[in-house]
């Protein structure tokens, strides 16, 4: 009988790896930014930054709004994802799974197929997030502040498939999410006529929660019985991250800018509970994540008074991500639930960002930009039990339409991308941002 062999042992190593990869499985890391305006314009925002949003692109910039006082943004941004890899997820033999390639699950017999079936998935508002961002400026300096996410991750799939020799049914599926919520504050100052410096600080709340769940029922041959596998995650915990910027105006026309962001080092605490067939598992956890360091360049041109154009070149130091539950640390270790530490081999990544702003009239003005971002993640390991985290190519167009005080910015696009092994995605956002501001 299968339960009484060497097997089990090391199918049960490979559902533990299973649960050690659960992190992984998700679309997107990074967000596109903070501000319908500044997404609709590519993200080319670095050396605009003239509004609260300023607290994400360049805090600097919020030196600008000094003596013009007070305002308020609430947005939200939403992305409805599609993804396609060549062939399903693996369900490969425990010897052979690599989680840090997107190995998920394990095949525990061998007449099981190594690939599942379904290899699209659409997942409808998959990156929704909202945000309030708020800016009072005094006589010298402004200060800046707001809460909004910065970046998230989340997967949905499932699938049916055959065991062809056993006639038992098999079904994979995960659910995760994880999401990065930052509370900011800045500030900003004009130090000379041209010159404006500015910092800030995240007080960043990340949240993982994680489930996955493997069936194999109704099987004809005794030596194959049926089993199930549960595994179910929830962690969460805080980072700092430190933001420097600088804005120069050369000119009435020309202004360039730099921003530099630390990044975070988050140590996630959490529970996990794991069950395989009657064997059930606990134990308390913590994992580590880092949130990337960043640094980005950007240079506006202003030909007249109706027209700005904008663009930026930013950098992602992917070199020390580390994706959670991938470097793990378990309390309670045992056949299920094991302490893992894996290096996913990540890289620097480089991203390019154009945009542009025609003031059509006194209260309307149209945006339009373009966005091309290098993945940082080896091409091995995208897919659908994945992140896609970079590779991604962007075209939006917007307005924005101001009544009295108030002010109303809308963005749609469309994104594209193909990862080294043929994985590729598919977006469409929306994005909508009521701006209001009051004098001092």
């Amino acid at each position: 009988m299968f339960w009484n062999s060497p097997r089990r042992s090391s199918c049960l190593l490979g559902l533990a790896l299973l649960g050690t990869n659960m992190a992984a499985d998700a679309n997107g890391i990074n967000l596109e930014g903070l501000g319908t305006r500044a997404v609709n314009m590519g993200g080319a925002y670095i050396a605009v930054a003239d509004d609260a949003s300023a607290i994400f692109w360049n805090p600097a910039g919020l030196g600008q709004l000094q003596g013009q006082g007070r305002g308020i943004e609430l947005g939200l941004y939403s992305m409805s994802t599609r993804i396609k890899q060549e062939t399903g997820p693996s369900n490969k033999d425990p010897v052979d799974m690599r989680p840090a390639h997107g190995d998920v699950f394990a095949r525990v017999y061998p007449s099981e197929p190594l690939t599942f079936d379904d290899n699209e998935e659409f997942w409808p508002g998959a990156g929704t997030i909202p945000s309030l961002i708020g800016y009072h400026a005094f006589d010298r300096f402004t200060v800046g502040y707001g809460v909004y996410g910065i970046a998230g991750a989340y997967s949905d799939y499932a699938d049916r498939v055959t065991d062809a020799t056993t006639g038992a049914a098999i079904e994979p599926s995960i659910y995760s999410l994880m999401a990065l919520i930052d509370f900011n504050l800045s500030i900003g100052m004009q130090v000379t006529d041209k010159l404006y410096l500015g910092t800030g600080v995240d007080l960043i709340y990340g949240y993982l929660n994680a489930n996955a769940t493997k069936t194999y029922r109704g099987s004809t041959v005794p030596t194959q019985p049926d089993y199930r596998f549960d595994l179910d995650t929830t962690s969460d915990g805080w980072g700092i991250q430190g933001n420097l910027g600088v804005l120069y105006k050369v000119s009435d026309q020309w202004s360039v800018g730099a921003v530099y962001r630390t990044g975070a080092r988050f140590d996630l605490e959490g529970d996990t509970t794991a069950n395989f067939n009657g064997l059930r598992e606990k134990s308390d956890h913590y994992h580590r994540f880092v949130q990337p360091a960043s640094w980005g360049l950007g240079v506006a041109y202003r030909p007249d008074s109706h027209w700005l154009i904008s663009f930026d070149w930013t950098r992602t130091d992917w070199t020390k991500f580390k994706w959670p539950l991938g470097d793990v640390t378990y309390d309670n270790q045992g056949a299920l639930l094991r302490s893992v530490r894996e290096d996913p081999d990540w890289f620097p990544a480089d991203a390019f960002h154009l945009g542009f702003e025609y003031q059509y009239s006194s209260r309307l003005a149209l945006r339009g930009g373009l966005y091309t971002e290098e993945s940082g993640m080896p091409g091995h390991s995208e897919g659908l039990t994945m992140s896609v985290s970079g590779g991604m190519d962007i075209v939006s167009l917007g307005f924005g339409y101001q009544f009295d005080k108030w002010t109303m910015d809308v963005l749609v696009g469309t994104m594209n991308g193909t990862a080294h092994n043929g994985t590729s995605h598919n977006c469409v956002e929306f994005g909508f941002t009521f701006k209001r501001t009051w004098d001092n």
